[in-house]
């Protein structure tokens, strides 16, 4: 049985990743959060990875928001990248041979949705999240290189159903529709973007772990996403012929968000032997399906 220490194990996707992985016997799962253990304090990660002595950490805590972090810089970068830089100081005092950083898609910043970004696509973020990913990226890849640190980081797009979280576009769009009112559509609705549900993240997470089990010199990434983009105007169409009812209104301007980021999953099929299962009309039930019993 494998030990897995999950930081950031209270946010949505950590109590997704905690409650799957949890569920499988070859698996012993941890987890923290703050209060009782913030990033930004060194020395309780290292209690903490001394206490639990996790085979594997992953390391999910941080701050979330592309328009969030453009108001509190300093605390972003802290949190996400020096952040993450205390938890591989720790995890190498406390001899843990794994390491999986949940990072984004973001890092990329944007593409023309004709031409999909790979591992190999240079990083480009457009806002100080995904810069703060990327500066902890390269943490991570440094560390696997020169102390010998097992790693792994996974690049997700988009995962809806944080209905507490920065807003996204299927969150958005359900709830209109949940609340009879209109799915706004800003310019032409042209740009593409994926989704992923969060049970197709938690599967590439395990696929990840059993992937890292007994090897030496693992120093990789993945790009974890649908590899299918789908236009604004589509996903809000989408929407409404799931659902069953609710309207369309466009606005004749733009937003800093209408741009197309898409991907190509083909590293993540191949190594990992992943694949999504959840396409985006799944996503659009589960999440209408929160709305509706948090109405309730």
């Amino acid at each position: 049985m494998r030990r897995i220490h999950v930081t950031g194990g209270n946010g949505y996707i950590g109590r997704g990743i905690v409650a799957g992985l949890g569920r499988d016997p070859r698996f012993s799962l941890s987890w923290s959060d703050v209060p009782d253990v913030d990033v930004l304090d060194a020395a309780s990660l290292r209690a903490c990875f001394e206490r639990e002595k996790p085979d594997t950490v992953i390391h999910l805590a941080g701050m979330m928001g592309a328009r969030l972090s453009t108001t509190d810089l300093h605390r972003f970068f802290a949190v996400n990248s020096v952040g993450v830089l205390n938890a591989l100081d720790a995890a190498l005092n406390a001899g843990v041979s794994g390491f999986v950083l949940m990072s984004s898609l973001t890092v990329y910043g944007q593409n023309d949705g004709a031409t999909p970004v790979t591992e190999e696509t240079p990083f480009r973020p457009r806002h100080v999240y995904g810069s703060s990913k990327a500066a902890a990226e390269y943490y991570v890849r440094d560390y696997a290189r020169f102390a010998r640190l097992n790693a792994v980081v996974l690049r997700p797009t988009i995962i809806p159903g944080n209905l507490a979280g920065e807003p996204n576009a299927i969150n958005e769009f359900c709830t209109n529709v949940v609340r009879d009112e209109p799915i706004v559509i800003f310019g032409r609705g042209s740009h593409s973007r994926e989704w992923l549900s969060l049970a197709d993240l938690v599967r590439a997470v395990e696929k990840t772990l059993l992937f890292m089990e007994g090897k030496q010199g693992v120093n990789e990434d993945f790009i974890v996403s649908s590899g299918r983009g789908i236009t604004m105007m589509d996903l809000a169409e989408t929407c409404v012929r799931i659902l069953g009812k609710g309207r369309i209104e466009t606005v004749d301007r733009e937003t800093s968000q209408a741009f197309s980021l898409t991907s190509d999953i083909t590293k993540a099929r191949t190594v990992l032997g992943w694949h999504p299962e959840d396409g985006v009309e799944t996503i659009i039930r589960d999440v209408a399906r929160a709305i509706e019993t948090r109405r309730a």
